[in-house]
């Protein structure tokens, strides 16, 4: 049985098979490729749920019915809906699922947004210094 294998102008290649620890390399390569990928990922969500988070909380603190000085705004689950998140279809905008699923919980594990609950009326409130 050849060996060798012509691939190109005075090139050979080795059978693969032959060489189980080339294939071991690769695989582990590979796995290192995807954790890093995995990781990058990860860490863009993070920037993103950020960025937005700090849009958000933006946008509360330039509402009209905020006066200066305040460093903290009161919003109701509807008026939230409706306000940033009214258009789910429009490109890059701010979903229910997204403000409710991430921003807000990451907005509270930021101590920067409190929920309550009485029966079925939500209330966020938002500070800031």
């Amino acid at each position: 049985m050849k060996m060798d294998t012509p691939v190109g102008q005075g090139q050979h290649h080795r059978s693969l098979h032959h060489h189980p620890e080339i294939l071991e390399l690769a695989e582990a390569h590979q796995n290192g490729c995807l954790d890093a990928l995995i990781q990058l990922e990860g860490m863009s969500r993070r920037v993103q749920m950020d960025d937005t988070a700090e849009w958000l909380l933006a946008q509360i603190m330039g509402d009209p019915s905020v006066k200066p000085g305040q460093h903290q705004a009161l919003y109701t689950r509807s008026q939230l809906t409706h306000r940033f998140a009214a258009n789910p279809g429009r490109m890059g905008a701010l979903t229910a699922a997204k403000l409710y699923g991430e921003i807000i919980p990451h907005l509270v594990s930021r101590q920067q947004c409190e929920v309550t609950k009485a029966g079925n009326l939500h209330t966020y409130t938002f500070t800031w210094e």
